[in-house]
């Protein structure tokens, strides 16, 4: 039986921008502004926020107002607002 399978090419990066031309327009600086990061204390529904970053994946934290401790698994949601 005679193999039918097709090689495919596929571009890397530095293809993709060496075909461009020169004069192209790009973008060299990108900032983003830190925005507050909050969540809910599981047990006494306490808004909890001051992170500057995604909280995801942090254990061991204590709710400043009841003093319960939790975590929040990598895996919880990210609602970005």
């Amino acid at each position: 039986m005679k193999s039918t399978a097709k090689t495919v090419a596929v571009d890397t990066q530095a293809q993709q921008d060496a075909a461009r031309p020169a004069s192209r327009l790009k973008v060299m600086h990108v900032q983003v502004q830190a925005l507050q990061v909050w969540f809910h204390c599981p047990s006494c529904n306490a808004a909890l926020e001051g992170y500057l970053s995604d909280p995801r994946g942090c254990s061991d934290i204590t709710c400043d107002a009841c003093g319960s401790e939790f975590d929040i698994p990598k895996a919880a949601e990210l609602v970005i607002s």
